[in-house]
């Protein structure tokens, strides 16, 4: 089947596509040891969850990856980790991972190259198993919902269907998936934001195969931090991952997701957090107070652009 074109009007052909997509194996090596290469992953396990991941995987268990989600070079993180030990090496070639739809487009439109690279970079999202997801965020901004046309949200609201759908599809096949927290964290990234509900709405699909059990492993991802332009920036090249051990119990319901699977989630984090220091060095996470003060700024500064930008829609 040939690549239709990942744009909204035409996401029916394109989640057809991806529900059936399998990824060549040895291009899927390539890619991850690609990944490996320019994303240092500084990688360690919970106490027992090397092996219980190992464990599980040999009673035929698929697993559902969920981890926070601090910048935009996290999914390159996602594709890096699985290189760095033995017992991960099943998620190559086998993982579902939603993607901004920006990923697929913005270097198509880019102007001479983009003809030429376009191509090339989706084909090596499609290796890494992303599939693109259509966000609300990048169809209206901040557009108010009321003010949304009612036709494009529609259209937004049954891709977001489709994409569920296209995951439930892929983990019947024998696919794990991959949520990040749900939105890049912009308010306080040591932080855990509440993560969305697409990992409750995929394990209650009712076309989710009921024989399937999965389980969640919560991870932890974090990068040196440095103050660039009067923003926090990271060095992406150098991420930590820490593995926690994998939640058999089933996360099908928000109260789950709040009480059992965010504080995990945490706990990885602030020990991804603290790996981050014993392997770069103190001076590469900020102080407590000058990380706030400069996530406040540039929280003020995108709330200006948000106004004038409402100035320039009600002028």
């Amino acid at each position: 089947m040939s690549r239709p074109a990942v744009e909204i009007g035409n996401y029916p052909a394109a989640y057809d596509f991806y529900a059936d997509y399998q990824p060549s194996m040895a291009a899927a090596r390539v890619g991850h040891a690609l990944m490996g290469g320019l994303y240092r992953v500084n990688l360690d396990f919970a106490e027992g969850a090397r092996s219980e991941i190992a464990n599980l995987r040999d009673e035929g268990v698929h697993f559902i990856i969920s981890s926070n989600h601090i910048t935009d070079r996290d999914q390159f993180t996602l594709g890096a980790f699985p290189t760095e030990d033995e017992v991960l090496k099943f998620l190559i070639g086998h993982t579902v991972i939603p993607a901004k739809e920006t990923i697929y487009t913005a270097t198509a439109s880019l102007p001479v190259v983009g003809p030429l690279v376009g191509p090339l970079v989706r084909r090596g999202a499609d290796i890494m198993g992303a599939v693109p997801a259509f966000r609300v965020k990048d169809q209206f901004g901040d557009t108010p919902r009321e003010d949304r046309d009612p036709e494009s949200a529609a259209l937004q609201k049954a891709s977001s269907a489709a994409l569920l759908s296209t995951m439930v599809a892929r983990v019947n096949r024998g696919h794990e998936a991959t949520f990040e927290e749900g939105q890049r964290n912009l308010v306080y990234p040591r932080e855990v934001q509440d993560p969305k509900r697409g990992h409750v709405d995929l394990m209650n699909h009712p076309d989710l195969d009921p024989s399937i059990t999965v389980a969640t492993v919560p991870i932890g991802i974090y990068y040196p931090e440095l103050i660039k332009g009067g923003k926090l920036r990271f060095r992406h090249g150098h991420p930590s991952v820490y593995m926690g051990r994998p939640i058999t119990e089933r996360i099908d319901t928000l109260e789950k997701l709040a009480v059992i699977l965010k504080p995990k989630m945490q706990e990885n984090a602030d020990v991804a957090i603290e790996m981050v220091r014993e392997r770069d060095g103190e001076d590469a996470l900020l102080p407590e107070e000058e990380l706030r003060e400069v996530m406040a700024k540039m929280a003020e500064v995108r709330e200006r652009k948000k106004l004038e930008r409402e100035e320039a829609r009600a002028a």
